[in-house]
């Protein structure tokens, strides 16, 4: 079995017994912790690859918000 996989612009890779996906959202990259399970972590790369062709935030992404003092 192979350490990574492609899905679209979704990248899964595995460093040591964890699997991590590698993708760039509005010019920044994200590199999420899936897991131990492979067949976790393409599921999760498909769902994304689709967010990102749709222009939807990712699955996994946040966005910041500011706290206004009192």
């Amino acid at each position: 079995m192979s350490n990574e996989f492609r899905i679209g612009k979704v990248r899964g890779y595995r460093r040591g017994k964890i699997w991590y996906l590698c993708y760039n959202e509005q010019g920044r990259r994200h590199r999420p912790r899936v897991g131990p399970d492979r067949n976790a972590a393409r599921p999760l790369a498909s769902q994304i690859n689709s967010q990102l062709d749709v222009g939807t935030p990712a699955e996994l992404s946040f966005e910041s918000i500011s706290i206004e003092k009192a």
